[in-house]
């Protein structure tokens, strides 16, 4: 319900799909065109949260392609993220950043600010436009 409640704030609208058998959550409508969004959720640990991006349906472990979703939303109680297919897909986890690391790495981490639900991201992700 809080991705719902987030993407409405930029009026995205949502439907919710019948089947709880199909390979995504959502249905997001923006701007006259339809994505199939699926949604994890994860809880913040100090300085970042760790997202696992795996499908467990019907007693088989998957990584999620564009053939079951075009985006992900990864809600950790207080934000929402936005992927697009090249940030998910083959994925098994993915950890979003909103402290420095303790050795202070900074190559390869995913920072809250560049993913969290934005003007800026969706049109991004949405559109392809960066």
């Amino acid at each position: 319900m809080i991705a719902i409640g987030e993407l409405a704030k930029h009026e995205i609208r949502v439907a919710l799909p019948l089947s709880d058998e199909l390979p995504f959550d959502l249905i997001l409508y923006w701007k006259g065109r339809l994505f199939r969004a699926q949604v994890k959720s994860a809880k913040r640990r100090s300085g970042y949260t760790r997202f696992m991006l795996l499908s467990c349906h019907a007693a088989k472990i998957k990584k999620y392609t564009t053939e079951d979703c075009d985006v992900m939303l990864l809600c950790d109680y207080e934000n929402v993220y936005l992927l697009g297919p090249e940030e998910f897909e083959g994925r098994s986890n993915f950890t979003v950043r909103t402290k420095s690391t303790k050795n202070r790495q900074t190559k390869g981490c995913h920072w809250h600010e560049d993913y969290v639900l934005s003007k800026n991201r969706i049109r991004r992700i949405l559109e392809g436009k960066a």
